[in-house]
């Protein structure tokens, strides 16, 4: 199953009346995610939540907004996923998900943005360092103000600092901008919706839809399984269900690379280049890795030097031995090995050693300090 998430800007929930109209409209539009932005409400309880949505089973998560601006709303369905993991911004509210039919993990992160550059930057060093650090595939939407293009925006006439940002954004984190239907501006141009749509038709008859094919070999396997309980499968059965179980794990391994060379992929292009992805990735690592106070029995600890003693001492008591007495093994007997045996294991490592272990490599590795993948040298 696939989830369907609905991004929206509602401008505002603090109307009973609108509150009802949101709540029809997400009665007929059957989502599984919902992200409201600019809810213009603090705080959100369970009583705002059934006037919205008329789902028993209702799960939600909220960044309350500042005064009467901002505040994002993620709500879900329990009987299509399980909230793993949620992150809270400044802007962006985060939630990583885990279907309840397949335990497929994937994130979403609802954006309302700033309306100053600096603030921008700040956004987008944070969504960055968001994908990075969960590292699974993600679906970021919501209400960014800001557009790509001039052309996207009323009266804008030239190309912006932050316009540039944020198309840079997109194409350091590989991101696919989804084009709208029916609207006067779009991310997208006339070449790019024929390539999507050539890509559809090649999908479809070309390479195929993974998840159907691997449904329709399952309950293909599932009928030679009852047949088998009813009477002895002929020569041609077994043949069939041989092929049918290959071909089940050819499309699994298709489906583990993938997802492993979708992760990787991104960060073998950017990770290791001085590119304004690595240094928001670095930047928000190191946001994440700071120690702003410390917490120990009731007291509060803050300051850098305050909070370096404090780390030191505790480490210094931990690993600090309290008995000087140990163990000995003296008068022990213990198994060895021949001498020739042990010369054999320190001699040095012959070349055709070497290439065994290379070629026994996974061939999607990351490339070591001379950029080469190990591809390279299993095709040498």
């Amino acid at each position: 199953m696939k989830p369907k998430i609905l991004s929206w800007n509602v401008r505002g929930l603090n109307d009973p009346n609108k509150r009802l109209k949101v709540k029809n409209l997400l009665r007929d539009w059957k989502a599984d995610v919902i992200c409201l932005q600019e809810t213009k409400l603090k705080p959100i309880d369970r009583h705002i939540i059934r006037s919205l949505w008329n789902c028993s089973y209702a799960g939600w998560t909220t960044l309350d907004s500042k005064g009467a601006s901002g505040g994002i709303l993620v709500m879900w369905d329990k009987r299509a996923v399980n909230l793993v993991e949620e992150c809270i911004g400044e802007f962006s509210l985060a939630c990583s998900f885990s279907n309840v039919d397949d335990d497929f993990v994937w994130g979403f992160a609802g954006v309302y943005g700033p309306n100053d550059d600096s603030s921008r930057k700040f956004l987008w060093d944070k969504i960055a360092g968001l994908c990075s650090w969960w590292d699974i595939p993600y679906c970021i939407g919501g209400d960014f103000n800001i557009t790509r293009f001039p052309s996207e925006r009323s009266g804008a006439s030239s190309m912006g600092s932050a316009m540039a940002d944020f198309s840079a954004l997109l194409f350091d984190l590989d991101l696919v901008d989804l084009p709208l239907v029916w609207g006067n501006f779009t991310w997208s141009n006339g070449k790019l919706k024929a390539l999507k749509n050539d890509l559809k038709i090649w999908n479809l008859e070309t390479f195929g839809n993974i998840n159907d094919q691997r449904d329709k070999l399952f309950a293909e396997l599932q009928q030679f399984d009852e047949r088998e309980t009813v009477r002895a499968l002929s020569t041609e059965d077994t043949t069939r269900r041989m092929i049918v179980t290959t071909e089940l794990e050819k499309i699994s391994l298709m489906e583990e690379i993938s997802w492993r060379q979708t992760s990787r992929a991104l960060w073998l292009k950017e990770g290791d280049r001085s590119t304004k992805f690595f240094h928001r990735v670095a930047n928000s690592h190191r946001r994440n890795n700071a120690i702003e106070v410390i917490h120990d029995e009731g007291r509060v600890i803050s300051g850098r030097d305050a909070i370096n003693d404090h780390i030191v001492h505790f480490y210094d008591k931990l690993l600090t031995e309290q008995y000087s007495w140990r163990p000995k093994v003296d008068g022990l007997v213990f198994d060895t090995i021949e001498h020739t045996s042990a010369a054999w294991l320190e001699r040095p490592f012959e070349e055709e050693e070497v290439f065994v272990v290379l070629k026994g490599m996974n061939k999607d590795k990351a490339p070591g300090p001379d950029g080469f993948p190990m591809a390279f040298f299993h095709a040498c």
